[in-house]
């Protein structure tokens, strides 16, 4: 995330900063997703620590997600690759896919990743 961060903030020219909007619990309403391995608190911690974020907005479902995303002031919505259809090249549906702003997708960096680490940790017996 961090890159992503990083490349968005250099390619799409958010010189203002970014705003995250931070899911609480995002393995509740994407059973698919793993749990988080930090509590909320030390997520937007670590978000806050990084220089290109102005703003950290806790939301605990997709709706509070929506509502925020049809009311904040922002220019550019940030996602990852993990977003676009491997076959097609387009956007898969994601939650205020209509709002209508301009979106810049992120690359993934091989072997960079949440998922990555967790499966690191487990293969070292660390969780």
């Amino acid at each position: 995330h961090l890159l992503a961060m990083e490349q968005a903030v250099t390619e799409a020219k958010l010189d203002g900063g970014i705003r995250i909007c931070l899911h609480a619990q995002p393995n509740v309403e994407h059973p698919h997703k793993a749990k988080c391995i930090m509590s909320m608190v030390e997520r937007r911690i670590m978000l806050e620590a990084i220089r290109h974020v102005i703003e950290v907005i806790p939301y605990k479902t997709e709706s509070d997600l929506l509502l925020l995303l049809e009311t904040l002031e922002y220019d550019v919505r940030i996602l990852g690759r993990d977003y676009i259809n491997g076959h097609t090249g387009h956007p898969l549906p994601f939650t205020g896919d209509g709002v209508g702003k301009e979106l810049f997708i992120a690359s993934r960096y091989a072997g960079v990743s949440a998922t990555n680490y967790r499966a690191r940790l487990r293969a070292e017996g660390e969780i």
